[in-house]
């Protein structure tokens, strides 16, 4: 799934700017992301570690760069920390799974370009990769197969919806170290 969002954001990056631009001299492709600001996210969704499980992911994120590839394609960079609650119960497993993680973070909106449909200018696609621990407070009726603390390599991707310059509705799916999910939840920019 991540390489197929990746794979369409590579195409969009690419041909964009030549549907977009053809009879202006001027871009006008912008962001709702700009250095310098705040985004505070809740977030509500499904987990896969022991079983299916409802999720709570709070989030924060520093907007601290954006560059123009070729003049034209805004591009935001970020950091991230995020947050994992995930109480679960299983066949004999049950606990709560908490998690905290921190992430570079890349973002391009369309913003400006006019597109046929309003709310593809009102999407921000992202995607943060980083460092994230998980405590496993449960196991198989108290069995852990490895350690309940564990520590590894995580992702996030997903679109943000702008409902107005502010706020914004998100999907995205996750991958903390050893587990994944999915997400729906509400970005407030500050």
């Amino acid at each position: 799934m991540k390489k197929k969002i990746f794979i369409l954001l590579i195409i969009l990056i690419l041909a964009l700017p030549a549907l977009s631009f053809a009879d202006s001299g001027d871009s006008m492709w912008d962001s709702y992301l700009k250095p310098g600001n705040l985004l505070v996210s809740a977030g509500v969704g499904f987990g896969y570690g022991w079983g299916l499980s409802l999720a709570v992911y709070p989030g924060a994120e520093l907007i601290m760069a954006q560059i123009k590839i070729a003049g034209e394609i805004p591009l935001q960079f970020g950091a991230a920390v995020k947050g994992l609650i995930n109480p679960y119960g299983w066949l004999g497993y049950n606990g709560i799974i908490l998690g905290a993680g921190g992430f570079g973070t890349v973002h391009l909106s369309f913003k400006g370009l006019n597109l046929p449909f309003d709310y593809l200018n009102r999407m921000d696609f992202y995607i943060g990769l980083g460092l994230a621990v998980n405590y496993d407070t449960g196991g198989y009726f108290g069995y852990y197969y490895n350690s309940p603390v564990n520590i590894g390599f995580s992702s996030y991707s997903g679109v943000n919806y702008f409902i107005n310059d502010n706020l914004a509705v998100y999907l995205e799916g996750n991958y903390w170290s050893y587990y994944g999910g999915s997400t729906v939840g509400v970005l407030l920019k500050l």
